[in-house]
């Protein structure tokens, strides 16, 4: 997977991605959990789509455990899709953003 590389005012090479991590496309995960359930290593898949064997055997079980749980079929794309509500939760709730709590003042002196 090609990373976008850009150079700075100092004429260095830089991307614009802060970590060295890779998110595949749903192409090719749906490619990795084929080749994987056809006999191919997880190895060897780690090889050629550069990745650690780890990320690999994350992406099948992740994706195993998802197919058990939707039921959809191995075959639709929908299986292989980012899945929502990864990462950080709200700060706040639309009810806290929409009715935010009264200005606290306090008398001391």
């Amino acid at each position: 997977m090609a990373q976008k590389v850009t150079t700075n005012n100092a004429g260095i090479a830089v991307t614009n991605n802060k970590t060295d991590r890779i998110e595949f496309t749903p192409f090719q995960r749906g490619i990795i959990v084929y080749l994987s359930r056809n006999g191919r290593s997880q190895n060897s898949l780690a090889l050629e789509f550069n990745a650690s064997q780890g990320g690999i055997s994350r992406l099948i079980q992740r994706t195993t455990e998802r197919q058990r749980d939707t039921g959809l079929a191995w075959d639709d794309i929908e299986l292989y899709q980012t899945a929502p509500g990864r990462g950080r939760e709200p700060a706040l709730s639309t009810v806290q953003k929409e009715y935010p709590p009264e200005e606290q003042t306090s008398d001391h002196c």
